[in-house]
């Protein structure tokens, strides 16, 4: 699929970055880009989890996406991959913001997941040409677009650094509704955002109600707490 360019004075520019002056001027993309402008939940967590992270992040993913929510992350390996997995096993539509230019996707043992993800009716944007290889730095402005972007976001499991972290409270800054799930294998930057007044508890599926405008949530047999 062809990789297209918009910049802020055009109409494809998602209307969710264009009110913030530390979005890029301009973007690469394939695929559908409306999908920027419809309900976007970020969920995310970090790429070390344990398998009932995973396990947890995959269902997530799928419950939003089964109401109709567009499910936006970073690709990267760990819970993040699991999200997305599972929001096209809900025939979801997803959104992913790459570190790098969008001719080599990162990481590449995720090269098929984003295929899949173009081919489904997805999106994947990056503020880098054809050409750019991901950096370091890249991944924490990777991480900003994340939080501009999104409407709502849900942490997953994370550690009280890296890029999990960062993307939340960014997301708390800009006034987004953010969750946190409450769980068993939690890591300690989960802790760390439950302590505080900064987000919602998410303890049960019926708890992602406020990330979605419907009702009917199905039952998960993954124990929260």
């Amino acid at each position: 699929m062809e990789i297209r360019k918009c910049v802020k004075t055009d109409s494809d520019y998602p209307k969710h970055l264009r009110e913030y002056s530390q979005s890029p001027e301009c973007l690469y993309y394939m695929g559908d880009i409306s999908l920027c402008n419809t309900d976007i939940c970020c969920v995310i967590g970090k790429r070390d989890a344990s398998s009932g992270a995973l396990e947890l992040a995959t269902r997530v993913g799928r419950q939003l996406a089964s109401k109709g929510v567009t499910i936006l992350n970073g690709m990267a390996r760990g819970c993040d991959t699991s999200v997305l997995k599972g929001a096209l096993d809900g025939n979801g539509k997803v959104i992913c913001v790459m570190p790098c230019g969008l001719d080599t996707p990162y990481p590449s043992s995720n090269r098929r997941l984003f295929e899949n993800i173009v081919s489904s009716g997805g999106c994947v944007i990056s503020e880098y040409p054809v050409g750019v290889s991901p950096m370091k730095h890249y991944f924490l402005k990777r991480d900003l677009i994340q939080a501009m972007l999104a409407d709502k976001l849900i942490v997953v499991d994370c550690d009280e650094n890296g890029g999990t972290f960062y993307t939340a409270k960014n997301a708390i800054k800009y006034g987004k509704i953010v969750g946190c799930c409450n769980f068993s294998e939690m890591g300690p930057g989960n802790m760390v955002f439950l302590k505080s007044q900064d987000v919602v508890p998410i303890t049960s599926i019926k708890d992602l109600g406020l990330f979605t405008d419907k009702q009917g949530y199905e039952q998960l047999t993954f124990c929260f707490a």
